[in-house]
């Protein structure tokens, strides 16, 4: 009989910071404090890509008797990433200076920390990470995962058949059971650390998407990708430490300087004497450049980010813009008239009526781009939500950058906005795709407040990055309709979501919204086995899917994004494509870059 076991997938964010040695005494002394505040703000800054639980670990030594000690602290918290993580660290609040720190917790001279949002089962603190390896009270070394690996399975019952016993089912602890294999069974290679073997052992053996690093009990730290780099990690400069983040907002947020994004396959380290070298894990098939994950860009990323050398913020801008005429075919099937009044805002202005409403906050540089492409007037967001402009306003007079850019970030801010926010969202509201399953549908009827003033009697053109389980939608739309509104006209640059998600995002096919609109044949061939739909019956299909989710929602039409015009937007190949920065979009199609095991998709799986 089948014993069932429920694997914890996650997807999250992470930050590290490296030991560094040669700063003067007094200086170095001051650092400790600032590190491990400095990896708290640094994983504050990623509190976007999970709610769940979050958590550090510090690197640090302390003299006593003569001798020197070295030891990893691990804090872990279920909850956000706020006083309650502080105060686990102890003494961590009331030190004022780094003397006060280190009588409680040792000199502290790096770690890693994490935050995390759990797609099935429930939150435990066993499952937070940082992860130790061996003794939880005195680790190796502490890693951090994001990502999901597609042969966790299989992965499981060869280390249990070698005597391995898992704690807990989490893709993390393999990951660490097969560095620490690593580091004791595999030859010394010259001038090669002990964690790199380690690395390379795993690396060998692990298949789906990971952005990993690990800091040892000797004060390494080791920072590595799979070989399609499915998931971001960047490198950032600190003086002399070397910063590693899931984000570039992250980076900002510790003050250090991004260098560059950590390469398809590279094994990063940095040695307990702050010196860098970079390593290479042969591939275990013969693959050129990156498949990046698609919806990093179009959902997870802060529009803060930078990523391919252009805000997140201006690529989602600019899919809003693609989308445009597509979104204005459409209005025109269900409504002549609006779609006569929208063409004529290019003549005689924004018409009076028609308003375009981004959904705060992920909607709002989408919808700015539409609006630009349009020529409608675009709901005013307040002005916590209005810091794109201003980032938008320094990109304009930025000479470094080339001319197009220039002015689309021009237009960008001089746009034409309403008088009032049209949707508003409560503070301290977190993201409902994250949040645990239970609260995703009331967090929806919590945090947004309607302003019936600007609504009443207009069409509105409701924008949002994408729709993926139609939880939110519907409820914006019915309120909307509340409030007022003549029409109510849904746009998402992003193509429909059709498919699981086997490389890190929280996406079950059953639970998708467009899934639903798809005949059983179609479905089957969403399967990893299957073999995915061409882009010739995704776009046979597009109308019908619309049509079934406008239905579902309430809305008088859908108008979904189609994936060459947003790749394009991105600067990015298609999957499949030979060479290059190519993107994975999967979830579109079900045609999948490698083979994938069924059990791997988020939920529940049956362990054969």
């Amino acid at each position: 009989m089948a014993r069932r076991v429920v694997k914890q997938s996650q997807a999250c964010g992470l930050v590290a910071i490296s030991h560094r040695l040669d700063s003067p005494g007094a200086e170095r002394r001051e650092q400790g404090l600032r590190v491990a505040r400095r990896l708290l703000k640094g994983v504050a800054a990623l509190q976007h890509r999970g709610t769940e639980s979050c958590g550090l670990a510090l690197g640090r030594h302390w003299l006593q008797d003569g001798n020197e000690f070295h030891a990893i602290l691990n804090v872990r918290n279920l909850g956000l990433v706020d006083a309650p993580l502080a105060r686990r660290v102890p003494g961590f609040e009331q030190a004022g200076n780094y003397d006060e720190l280190t009588h409680l917790v040792g000199k502290v001279h790096g770690g890693v920390a994490h935050v995390r949002y759990v797609t099935s089962g429930h939150g435990f603190l066993r499952y937070t990470q940082p992860f130790p390896s061996g003794n939880e009270r005195d680790p190796d070394f502490s890693i951090v995962f994001n990502g999901n690996l597609t042969n966790y399975h299989s992965l499981r019952r060869e280390l249990e058949g070698k005597g391995f016993k898992p704690k807990t089912n989490v893709d993390t602890e393999l990951i660490a059971e097969l560095l620490r294999r690593g580091m004791l069974q595999q030859p010394a290679r010259r001038n090669e650390p002990a964690i790199v073997r380690g690395v390379r052992y795993a690396q060998a053996r692990l298949k789906g998407a990971y952005s990993v690093a690990a800091y040892t009990r000797e004060g390494e730290l080791v920072a590595f990708r799979d070989f399609l780099a499915y998931r971001p990690l960047k490198l950032g400069k600190l003086h002399s430490r070397h910063v590693v983040a899931s984000e570039t907002v992250a980076l900002d947020a510790m003050s250090a300087k991004y260098v560059r994004d950590v390469e398809p396959g590279e094994i990063f380290f940095v040695g307990s004497d702050g010196r860098q070298k970079s390593f290479k894990a042969a591939a275990p098939r013969r693959v050129e450049g990156s498949q990046t994950c698609i919806f990093e860009s179009i959902y997870f990323m802060h529009h803060n980010s930078v990523e391919r050398g252009l805000p997140v913020w201006f690529h989602r801008a600019r899919f809003g813009a693609a989308v445009a005429g597509k979104a204005l075919e459409n209005i025109r099937k269900a409504d002549a008239r609006l779609a006569a009044e929208i063409d004529s805002a290019r003549e005689s202005g924004p018409p009076e009526g028609v308003l375009v409403v981004p959904v705060p906050r992920s909607g709002i540089p989408q919808g700015v781009g539409l609006a630009m492409a349009l020529g409608l007037r675009v709901s005013r967001q307040p002005e916590r939500d209005s810091e794109i402009f201003g980032k938008a306003a320094e990109m304009a007079r930025d000479a470094g950058l080339p001319a197009a850019v220039r002015g689309f970030a021009r237009r960008f801010t001089r746009h034409a906005l309403s008088d009032h926010p049209a949707i508003l969202r409560k503070l301290r509201t977190q993201r409902s795709f994250i949040a645990p399953k239970g609260l995703q549908k009331g967090e929806v009827d919590r945090k947004f407040l309607f302003n019936a003033r600007e609504v009443a009697g207009k069409d509105i053109l409701l924008v949002d990055d994408t729709i993926v389980r139609g939880t939110t939608m519907p409820r914006l739309v019915r309120k909307l309709r509340e409030a007022g509104a003549r029409s109510v006209h849904v746009v998402t640059p992003a193509p429909p979501i059709l498919a699981a998600c086997f490389m890190g995002t929280a996406m079950n096919s059953e639970e998708l919204i467009a899934h639903k609109a798809l005949t059983a044949v179609q479905k089957a061939r969403l399967q990893p086995e299957g073999g995915g739909l061409s882009e010739r019956e995704l776009k046979a299909l597009d109308g019908k899917v619309s049509a079934a989710v406008a239905k579902r929602i309430g809305a008088d039409s859908v108008t979904y994004g189609d994936i060459p015009v947003m790749l394009k937007a991105a600067g990015l190949a298609p999957c499949g494509h030979p060479r290059g920065d190519r993107a994975c979009t999967s979830c579109f199609t079900g045609s999948y870059a490698e083979p994938v095991d069924a059990q791997a998709a988020p939920g529940v799986r049956k362990r054969k």
